[in-house]
């Protein structure tokens, strides 16, 4: 009897397995919609519980805006009367991806893509397909809310225009969210899958370990530079409740969301990059392992480039024990790519799983320092200005490449080479 006479046909049909998940993948592209949504609400719901007196649709508005730009929308502020000290009314964009609710998202949609995808049999890529279909429900949900919701704000004309409409981007509403949901549930759905232990899977999970290695320890590269440059932390704790419990919970609700944001900023200078601050066609390099930005607050180095203060944002040198944040890709790398290592027999099959993961690496690492960084936009009539900050996207890009794809081979290859070399050096 061959082969083909006794394999089993799958039970059911592709399209009823789809039918029978879609269900699910609404519900839980719902909660995940939910669980951000209420993530986004942390900054104006800590304002209103320091006394900031918001309105309840208020503070859901405002919050929302918040969910947006966690997912790297853009948010527009259309002004009219008054002006801003230097930049008159107009419109001012700003796009700033908020990596922890971007995170939440990942890791919501992902676990429900995989509730979604056990829900049909496993043949073929069935599985990572119907992980996918978390991401049409996802981007409609959060697409819908956004074309509904818009902040107008009435004030005095000294911070703001006298009247300001805020909003995100419609298109960009339905399209960021969508797609992230998209890779997100592709991932979901290959990890419930038995093509998950394949090669080109244990490339990919190799460099989503060592990216998530990259990530935590660079939190820790966070609480050290603090200890490194206690004064900065202390001017920071001044500024922050110097004006009163509003302002302060305002700040603390965006430390919360940005703390990912500060990691990223953090570990491209440890790879050997820098983080820049570009206006159109220039750019200065802020933080590097050699240098730091020195004034009072980072608005202060975005407003000397729209005129308030002219020349170069001044910069002090850093202490050289900065330069052991190094050990932070290094460490990142080693343990990512540690299992490939261990796992390999050939030396070639290292090699290449090493360096295919060492792109996924890359790609995460680029993807993500875009995101992170601020980028803002000043439109009054015909007068346009772009000015953006956080790590350099080109020489960030590569040195990730270098990182991942170099030390994720060495890594790699380092574990068939030792076995090899240990069977013909022990004594028989």
């Amino acid at each position: 009897m061959t082969l083909a006479g006794v394999a089993e046909p799958p039970a059911a049909s592709f399209t009823h397995d789809l039918l029978d998940a879609t269900p699910i993948a609404v519900l839980r592209a719902i909660a995940a919609v939910l669980g951000v949504a209420a993530l986004g609400q942390v900054p104006p719901a800590l304002v209103n519980v320091a006394g900031g007196g918001l309105a309840v649709s208020t503070q859901l508005r405002v919050g929302w805006l918040y969910t947006m730009a966690g997912h790297a929308v853009s948010i527009a502020a259309t002004g009219s009367g008054g002006s801003v000290e230097g930049i008159a009314s107009g419109v001012v964009g700003v796009r700033l991806g908020l990596l922890t609710v971007a995170a939440c998202a990942v890791a919501m949609l992902a676990i429900g893509a995989r509730a979604v995808a056990l829900r049909v049999e496993d043949v073929g890529a069935r599985r990572v397909i119907a992980g996918s279909l978390i991401a049409l429900p996802y981007a409609a949900v959060v697409g819908a809310v956004n074309a509904g919701i818009d902040l107008q704000l009435h004030t005095a004309g000294d911070l703001l225009p006298a009247s300001t409409s805020i909003e995100a981007s419609l298109a960009e509403g339905f399209a960021i969210p969508g797609a992230i949901a998209l890779v997100a549930g592709l991932l979901g759905g290959w990890s419930v899958s038995s093509s998950w232990w394949d090669a080109p899977a244990r490339a990919v999970r190799a460099g989503l370990r060592a990216f998530s290695w990259a990530i935590g320890l660079s939190f820790v590269a966070v609480l050290s530079f603090s200890a490194l440059r206690p004064e900065g932390l202390e001017r920071y704790s001044v500024e922050m409740w110097s004006q009163g419990p509003h302002r302060a919970s305002l700040y603390l609700g965006h430390q919360i969301l940005l703390l990912p944001n500060q990691a990223m900023w953090v570990f491209a200078p440890s790879m050997g990059g820098c983080v820049a601050l570009r206006v159109d066609a220039a750019a200065h390099d802020l933080i590097c392992l050699d240098r730091i930005p020195r004034g009072p607050d980072p608005a202060s180095w975005l407003f000397s480039e729209l005129g308030r203060v002219q020349g170069t944002p001044p910069t002090t040198a850093m202490p050289v024990a900065v330069w052991l944040f190094v050990a932070v890709p290094a460490a990142a790398v080693v343990l990512g790519f540690l299992s490939l290592a261990h796992g390999s027999r050939l030396a070639r099959r290292a090699l290449a799983e090493g360096l295919g993961g060492g792109m996924v690496f890359a790609a995460l690492v680029t993807v993500t320092s875009l995101a992170a960084s601020l980028w803002l936009t000043t439109r009054d009539g015909d007068l346009a200005r772009t000015v953006s900050m956080g790590p350099d996207p080109v020489s960030t890009a590569v040195l990730a490449l270098a990182w991942g794809a170099g030390g994720g081979a060495l890594v790699s290859v380092s574990g068939p080479v030792w076995r090899r070399f240990s069977r013909r050096v022990r004594p028989r």
